[in-house]
């Protein structure tokens, strides 16, 4: 569900901004004259979906139509144990618990890469 939302809001960031996209499952195409542009933007869109945590909101919303709530307790307590929705100390990934610099924050993906294409941090192939 988190690709649906991204892929939608690629699209209409093209929209606003008057440039074509394309999508092809999780590949974003623009013209290579709109390239850094749409790569930027996926980066925002990215960093924008880690806001709220679609698991979680699933959730909450089966809960609010009438999931009983010892599913919905259920469901939640093994959604953090996998790390589906992470916490520090609760989740799970192998053997390990999960500590704050494993989970992926909006900072992390906003970190600022260059356009020169000389570091090594870049969003998906772009060429």
């Amino acid at each position: 569900m988190n690709d649906a939302v991204i892929v939608k809001q690629f699209h209409l960031w093209g929209r606003r901004n008057q440039i074509q996209t394309s999508t092809v499952h999780d590949a974003f195409f623009t013209n290579a004259a709109d390239m850094l542009e749409g790569r930027d933007a996926l980066r925002v869109i990215y960093a924008n979906a880690l806001d709220k945590n679609s698991v979680k909101a699933t959730l909450d919303e089966m809960h609010a139509r009438g999931l009983p709530d010892e599913l919905y307790d259920a469901y939640l307590e093994e959604a953090i144990a996998k790390g589906l929705i992470p916490v520090v100390g609760k989740s799970k990934v192998g053997d390990r618990y999960m500590k704050d610099s494993d989970i992926l924050k909006r900072e992390d993906v906003l970190v600022p890469i260059t356009h020169n294409f000389s570091s090594n941090r870049y969003w998906y192939g772009v060429g």
